[in-house]
């Protein structure tokens, strides 16, 4: 549901995007987490069943994470309460459909959080938010800058905040489009000196 693809464009970017990435998970022997709305759930099996079928299989033995991220991509703050709610619970219903799965972890969509967005993912049980660091740390300068390397909460909320970093994810668009070479790119990454994790990449996989 990549908002600039045109309908016809689908099966495309399942071929050339996440068929690859299956097929680099399997070479490769690693583990991934992947973000999925039930909508593009339910595209993939419609248009590319064998596909969606492999992807069953690796979440099933655990080669995938599967992320939640409601029905539909939709930007929280953006909408009212209830239709924040109803997002959550059919993506819920779907991937309970389709994977026979639960995901513990949630994406921020477009790394736009909302305190009330994120209640409602605790209610339906999600343990972990995936959400941009960039823009928050911008807004909330005493918040302690190690935080960005280990799971973090914010007072009244029991979920744990899992940051990524837009430029970081974004260097690594530019490696993948040889807009830059190995060894910047790994420049750029060791300059994080962390200390506990870092999400490398967490956007959009269609734009590869």
């Amino acid at each position: 549901m990549f908002s600039s693809m045109k309908e016809n464009e689908r099966i495309l970017v399942i071929d050339q995007s996440l068929a690859k990435l299956l097929e680099l998970i399997k070479k490769k022997k690693v583990k991934i987490s992947i973000s999925l709305t039930g909508n593009t759930i339910e595209i993939i099996k419609r248009i590319r069943p064998k596909i969606f079928d492999q992807l069953k299989k690796m979440i099933k033995s655990g080669n995938i994470e599967l992320i939640g991220s409601g029905y539909s991509q939709i930007i929280q703050p953006l909408v009212p309460n209830d239709v924040n709610e109803m997002n959550t619970k059919l993506g819920i219903e779907a991937y309970r459909k389709y994977f026979q799965k639960i995901p513990k972890t949630a994406c921020c969509n477009e790394g736009v959080y909302s305190f009330s967005g994120a209640k409602i993912l605790e209610k339906y049980k999600y343990k972990n938010l995936l959400i941009e660091w960039n823009n928050f740390y911008q807004n909330n300068k005493k918040f302690n800058k190690s935080n960005f390397f280990y799971p973090s909460k914010l007072p009244g909320s029991r979920m744990n905040l899992i940051w990524y970093d837009t430029i970081l994810f974004q260097a690594l668009q530019r490696l993948v489009k040889n807009e830059i070479d190995e060894k910047t790119y790994f420049k750029i990454v060791k300059s994080f000196n962390q200390k506990g994790f870092l999400c490398l990449y967490a956007s959009d996989g269609e734009i590869f």
